[in-house]
């Protein structure tokens, strides 16, 4: 499935560049006699006048992005939280079986050397009822590099119940993590590649240190960079805007189910 936030990006490349090249192409003379370079007077004229309809373009193209996400978010059961600014995304908050979830987009680096750039990602988080002193990842598709390939070679404790895999400090805490609920839940929610509970982060760095390896450790510290929610929540992170209303809120239900799993398996399990 191409998904909406795909179809706005490439809008706006086909717009921005669309706009110069018309505006350049008309000042050039090359639609001479149906369109009249004299309706562009300088080649200079011609670039600006592309560049700054490109731009009023994108403005327009990135305020349907903010109003998409809205709905989005509705259709969730989600309501935005704050002032909401016309061509920007705003957190939108709510409860999934009395526990607060919320989703919200972050911009960062990706990549590396000439290949960088920023991207936005979307992320979705359920509050945990305090900050927790381990960490938990859970793979619905049983796959460790589809959540991050940086920690497919790490071998943390795991546990693995119909398909859905849970990596944490003990293979007795992973297993307890994984309840029904959070099976089942992730079970239906084809858009989820990895949950994160509690200080995940940490409980790599604790691996990493532990094998001091230093490739690991490279690894570790580019995925850590990316791990979504922390010590106090469970969390997602999707590449680009999540715009559709139902794969929105299986996320808020994927880590509302996780987080109430990874609660239930702290205060029953030990750690390690």
């Amino acid at each position: 499935m191409v998904r909406k936030h795909t179809y706005y990006r490439a809008v706006s490349v086909l717009w921005f560049f669309g706009s110069m090249v018309g505006f350049i192409v008309v000042g050039l003379g090359m639609l001479e006699p149906t369109v009249p370079a004299s309706l562009v007077p300088s080649r200079a004229v011609a670039f600006g006048g592309g560049v700054g309809v490109g731009l009023a373009g994108l403005a327009v193209i990135q305020l349907f992005q903010a109003r998409a996400w809205v709905r989005a978010g509705r259709g969730a059961d989600l309501s935005s939280q704050g002032l909401a600014l016309p061509l920007r995304t705003p957190d939108m908050v709510g409860e999934v079986d009395g526990r607060p979830v919320r989703a919200f987009t972050v911009s960062r680096s990706t990549g590396g050397g000439e290949s960088s750039g920023k991207s936005t990602f979307t992320r979705v988080e359920a509050d945990l009822d305090e900050p927790a002193g381990t960490g938990c990842l859970v793979y619905p598709h049983g796959d460790v590099s589809a959540g991050d390939e940086a920690l497919r070679d790490l071998q943390l404790p795991s546990a693995s119940v119909d398909g859905v895999l849970a990596m944490g400090p003990s293979e007795e805490f992973a297993r307890a993590v994984l309840t029904p609920a959070v099976v089942d839940t992730l079970g239906e929610a084809d858009s989820v590649d990895a949950v994160y509970a509690g200080d995940a982060g940490g409980l790599v760095a604790e691996l990493v240190s532990a094998n001091d390896s230093s490739f690991l450790g490279g690894l570790a510290k580019r995925a850590m960079k990316s791990l979504p929610g922390g010590e106090s929540s469970a969390g997602i992170e999707t590449k680009g805007a999540v715009l559709d209303a139902d794969m929105l809120a299986d996320q808020t239900r994927a880590v509302a189910a996780v987080a109430e799993g990874f609660e239930q398996a702290a205060g029953t399990t030990p750690a390690a």
